[in-house]
């Protein structure tokens, strides 16, 4: 007898296992890409971004509207929001820019 024959045996199996059924498992959603975002993914980031101004966390936090500028370029809050940030940095002749963006699109 050999050895799988022995295990079967063990445990009480007989014949051939059935064949697994395939489980019916939904495919995975497809991933956003940018130009996916909707205005709740772009709002979540942006509230992102205005946390982490909030923690001084002000590189990070123009990194954040450097995303969300590429997905939305006209929306003067994200301009103003990045502003703010560079402000923070020091960075007063990109902040000046940023705002003015802002204000041309407000």
């Amino acid at each position: 007898m050999g050895f799988i024959q022995s295990l079967k045996e063990a445990f009480g199996l007989k014949g051939e296992a059935p064949a697994a059924q395939p489980a019916s498992v939904p495919a995975p959603a497809p991933k956003q890409s940018r130009s996916m975002l909707n205005n709740k993914t772009v709002d979540s980031w942006n509230n992102a971004a205005v946390i982490l101004v909030r923690q001084g966390r002000y590189d990070e936090a123009v990194k954040e509207y450097d995303r969300l500028l590429a997905t939305r370029p006209n929306d003067a809050e994200l301009w103003a929001g990045k502003a703010e940030a560079l402000r923070h940095l020091g960075k007063t002749a990109d902040a000046d820019l940023c705002a003015k963006k802002a204000k041309e699109l407000s």
